[in-house]
């Protein structure tokens, strides 16, 4: 037990962790949320999912206090408690951390508009609520750009698993809503153009070979971690 607590990998598994996690449950809240948004007759279907879609993200927060606790703890990972909070600040691979705090700053405003939800009225809670939309994406660039361990076929699947419910939620939104015909295929085209350049940045950069070393890592970084 007690080399389990000095182990130097299990901050770098924890952090990895929940991180990974938090990026699942905002997988679940965006698609949730969009899907939600969709006119129909099972008025039990939406309740649940604007039930869970409000209460996800508070879980999601709490797993990216503890993902970016140990990131700062963590020795492996030089970063101090203002690179969390301003983006581009950090020394280690600074745009891809720079986007995970946007990330994280967005989920802050999220969280702290809906619990103020009653003081800023409706019209302001959907203005700064429409920023969750480009909280996944930035999550999501931000685990493949920074992450070390993006070969890991769990992670890897992962990642898949999250973009390909977003863009099935988008696309069924998109074909189903009650938008004009035209602008309804112009959605798909343009979410099947953003999928594909999405892929293809994916396949060239941190899913291909000595994407590490690209990403300005460390000296000595391995993608699997710390030794």
């Amino acid at each position: 037990m007690a080399g389990a607590v000095t182990d130097p990998r299990l901050l770098w598994w924890v952090d990895r962790s929940a991180g990974l996690v938090a990026l699942v449950l905002l997988t679940v809240v965006l698609a949730l949320g969009v899907l939600a948004t969709a006119r129909t007759r099972l008025l039990t279907w939406r309740v649940l999912a604007q039930g869970v879609h409000r209460e996800l993200p508070l879980v999601a927060a709490v797993l990216l206090a503890v993902h970016i606790g140990t990131a700062v703890v963590d020795s492996f990972v030089p970063l101090s408690p203002l690179d969390v909070v301003v983006p581009f600040a950090a020394g280690y691979r600074p745009v891809w951390i720079g986007l995970g705090t946007l990330a994280l700053d967005l989920l802050l405003v999220v969280v702290l508009t809906s619990l103020l939800r009653a003081r800023l009225g409706h019209r302001g809670w959907r203005a700064a609520h429409w920023s969750a939309y480009a909280l996944w994406p930035l999550a999501l660039v931000h685990a493949l750009g920074s992450g070390s361990d993006m070969h890991a076929a769990t992670v890897h699947r992962t990642g898949l698993a999250c973009l390909v419910v977003v863009v099935a939620a988008a696309g069924w939104r998109l074909v189903a809503g009650s938008a004009p015909v035209v602008a309804r295929l112009a959605g798909v085209v343009l979410l099947l153009l953003l999928l594909v350049a999405g892929a293809r940045w994916a396949a060239h950069g941190p899913l291909a070979p000595g994407w590490a070393k690209r990403a300005a890592a460390p000296v000595g970084t391995a993608d699997t971690g710390p030794t």
